[in-house]
């Protein structure tokens, strides 16, 4: 399951960063210049932000399926996420120099490249689905296994070795949420469970490295980095929340009446 869905991410991320290369080259090949600095508060680009770093916590819950977790892991996030950072900022300073406005698929327009950008934006959300839902069933495979979900979530489909129930049960949900939520809500919802996500990770760092002090994994300036992540994530959280509060109150409650449900029932 995870070769044939690394090849397929692997070319459809070769053909975005192709075309993003392309629109870089002949924007800054056209030697434009911005001509108006782009104001706004930073609050305003962290949701933005952070929806387009995600997928790249994925890569730790695939862990099992690396053959050298203690240097792949590593490796393979803090590498994919400076290589994006440089692409991202490339991409930012070239369109800059066509658009004064913070828009990709007008900076698309500026160069005659909008139909190409609009097909790199659905080629880009089509890899990140991809790594969601390979890294969503592998969390209910990994929690089957440990009797937390039920025997179907540990299915192995033999041909591929992939977890077919998982991945049925994480692409059905997904599908579901696609089409009756609004995007934008949508969108909201998934920048804000993440962040929350990632605060609890950042919180349990500390708890867990007192626990298992002879695991191979080391956290660098752990005792500073952890509680920074916990208040930033949850101060850019409170800047977002506002517009979807009832929805976020309503997954919260789902979400924590399964997981009672899910524990008494082991």
């Amino acid at each position: 399951g995870v070769r044939v869905s690394a090849g397929v991410n692997t070319m459809l991320v070769l053909l975005k960063c192709g075309t993003l290369a392309a629109l870089v080259g002949i924007a800054f090949l056209g030697g434009g210049t911005a001509q108006h600095a782009i104001a706004g508060d930073w609050r305003d680009v962290a949701g933005p932000a952070v929806f387009s770093y995600l997928g790249f916590e994925s890569v730790s819950t695939l862990g099992l399926e690396s053959r050298r977790p203690a240097r792949d892991l590593p490796l393979g996030v803090i590498g994919s996420l400076a290589i994006t950072t440089v692409i991202y900022l490339a991409v930012i300073a070239g369109y800059g120099t066509v658009m004064p406005a913070p828009d990709l698929g007008l900076a698309g327009m500026a160069l005659g490249m909008a139909p190409v950008v609009r097909f790199v934006i659905t080629i880009g959300l089509s890899t990140v689905l991809i790594i969601m839902t390979m890294g969503q069933s592998r969390i209910l495979f990994a929690m089957a296994q440990d009797g937390a979900l039920p025997p179907y979530f540990n299915r192995i489909w033999q041909r591929s070795g992939a977890p077919v129930g998982g991945v049925a049960f994480s692409g059905a949900v997904i599908a579901a949420l696609c089409v009756s939520m609004p995007a934008g809500k949508l969108y909201d919802l998934a920048v804000i469970g993440t962040l929350l996500a990632f605060t609890v990770v950042a919180a349990s760092v500390p708890l867990l490295r007192r626990k298992h002090e002879s695991s191979s994994f080391r956290v660098p300036l752990m005792w500073l980095i952890a509680p920074a992540a916990v208040v930033v994530n949850l101060y850019i959280v409170a800047q977002m929340i506002a517009p979807v509060a009832v929805e976020l109150g309503v997954f919260a409650a789902v979400w924590i009446a399964l997981g009672v449900i899910v524990k008494i029932g082991r």
